[in-house]
């Protein structure tokens, strides 16, 4: 099997810490949901970028 796309975890991992930032109503403090929110993006991306990169795999070229 081909080397992951790297891309594929990076757009995962922004698209689901903005969307853990954006939901979170902190009382207290700001800093714990944040921490909390790059873990769970973090281990999301990872699962979603590995997924997409099973579906799709990347084509190769034909070497001339």
């Amino acid at each position: 099997m081909g080397r992951f796309r790297k891309k594929d975890y990076i757009i995962s991992f922004f698209f689901l810490l903005l969307s853990f930032v954006i939901s979170i109503t902190p009382v207290n403090g700001i800093i714990v949901p944040i921490i909390k929110s790059f873990f769970a993006a973090l281990i999301g991306a990872l699962l979603l970028g590995t997924i997409t990169n099973l579906i799709f795999p990347k084509k190769t070229r034909p070497t001339a």
